[in-house]
């Protein structure tokens, strides 16, 4: 994947969110709306989550060194992790608030300003939601569809404030701090999901089921007599793979080493997401049935 593509769209989205993070913050503290504070803190993390993101994929994409064989890729994962860590920090804070509101019974300030802000944001939101999803799936990028996963529950968010304001209207004060609880938990299982994805991605998972289709490909590669131990690590889009393919015993040592490049160049031409495999050679009579 390009992670310098990566980290640009990055930068775009950190300009966007930041302005939607300080529209909110204003507007909520004027109004003194926790909800909509909760949201605006939400969207600080979208801002801050960009601030990681760019700073894994600046590393992810240094070379292969000495001390980092299989390049910087997982930096990118770790960069990830950091901000599903985040996200359960926020998720605290908005709990402690959302109990103080309860007990003192606050109604906030609710305008035509304040639910013009929120529909504005909203619509800012699903631009970005849209762009970096879409950019993530074509680049192959964990964090940038992590991150508008991020963006969209925000979206999910904003529209229940807005909620929050029309029963507030009527004067139900404590949906706002009850509302923000949900948000709260709504953040906190966002937190973990990309926190629980990340460490898959750093402990070597299993993250794709594609044995099947690296069968088939293996075995179409004439010399290939039989296939066994396929094991892939990674991340989606960069993975690493190894196999032991079988050949016939009466093969020189340069036959079989050509067959082993065929396969490798077949594998890494049709499945685009294995940046490398590693070919095994074993005679097909050494192998146990």
């Amino acid at each position: 994947m390009s992670y310098k593509k990566a980290r640009k769209i990055l930068i775009l989205i950190l300009f966007l969110n930041l302005l939607v993070a300080v529209a909110k913050a204003i507007f909520g503290i004027l109004s003194g709306s926790l909800s909509m504070i909760s949201d605006a803190f939400h969207s600080s993390f979208d801002s801050l989550s960009n601030i990681i993101g760019i700073i894994a994929t600046t590393i992810a994409m240094r070379e292969a060194d000495y001390n980092h064989p299989y390049g910087h890729g997982k930096f990118e994962s770790l960069g990830t992790l950091f901000i599903g860590s985040l996200l359960l920090i926020t998720s605290f804070w908005i709990v402690k608030e959302a109990y103080i509101r309860l007990k003192t019974n606050f109604s906030p300030e609710i305008s035509t300003i304040t639910v013009s802000v929120m529909i504005l944001t909203i619509i800012v939101n699903i631009f970005v939601y849209s762009y970096e999803r879409k950019k993530g799936e074509e680049l192959g990028s964990h964090i940038l569809i992590a991150d508008s996963s991020h963006t969209k529950s925000d979206i999910y968010v904003s529209l229940s404030v807005l909620g929050s304001f029309l029963l507030i209207k009527l004067g139900l004060n404590l949906v706002d701090p009850l509302l923000a609880l949900a948000i709260a938990i709504l953040i906190a299982k966002m937190g973990v999901g990309i926190a629980k994805e990340s460490a898959m991605v750093l402990t070597d998972a299993k993250l794709i089921e594609c044995e099947e289709e690296i069968k088939r490909a293996i075995l179409e590669v004439e010399g290939v007599e039989g296939y066994h131990k396929f094991r892939c690590r990674g991340k989606p889009g960069e993975m690493y793979a190894d196999v032991h393919i079988t050949v016939h015993p009466s093969l020189t040592v340069e036959e079989a080493h050509e067959i082993a490049e065929r396969v490798e160049k077949k594998i890494t031409k049709e499945f685009d997401f294995i940046k490398e495999i590693t070919i095994h050679l074993e005679p097909e009579n050494k192998i146990k049935r």
